[in-house]
């Protein structure tokens, strides 16, 4: 599968290096542990983003939070987040990217599209099924710039989804 999931824990090669600089002993125990905690960080952080996209488009809150709970224990989420399932970050990706695009059509501020394509291209470094997110992010960006006669978005996507493209 994609790079970025092996890159995200390759972050915690260099733990222990913390751990005995701030704490002076170096356990592995510690460092395996932590890392297998990360899934756990990936779940959650998708199961928040999913309740804000639902807000967004509406829902009440009482709604929101019983979808959010009901994805996090009634589907996959819940048992792949003790393994760090590459699944759970690619949905995350994909739920933050429609998040991000929802808002920078609300706004229009070109930080959440620089932002958006860069959660894009990442998105397409955890699994081959986020080309299908991709390809119809890149198809809507392109329609509302058209539509609003602005090349500038254009450009900030390009910039934004070659920065994690270029590992893929």
């Amino acid at each position: 599968h994609g790079l970025l999931n092996s890159l995200y824990l390759a972050v915690f090669l260099f733990l222990p290096l913390v751990v005995q600089k701030l704490f002076g002993f170096y356990s592995a125990e510690l460092t395996i542990f932590l890392a297998s905690l990360s899934g756990a960080f990936v779940s959650a952080a998708l199961v928040v983003v999913y309740c804000s996209l639902l807000r967004k488009w509406g829902f009440s809150l009482i709604i929101c939070l019983y979808s959010s709970l009901v994805l996090a224990f009634a589907s996959m989420v819940f048992p792949y987040a003790v393994t760090s399932y590459e699944g759970n970050l690619t949905a995350l990706l994909i739920f933050l990217g429609m998040y991000l695009l929802f808002r920078y059509r609300e706004k229009g501020n070109n930080k959440d599209l620089f932002w958006l394509a860069v959660v894009c291209s990442a998105s397409i470094n955890t699994r081959e099924f986020a080309w299908f997110f991709a390809v119809l992010t890149v198809l809507i960006v392109v329609v509302l710039s058209l539509r609003r006669k602005w090349i500038s978005p254009l450009l900030v996507f390009s910039v934004g989804f070659l920065t994690l493209f270029i590992v893929w």
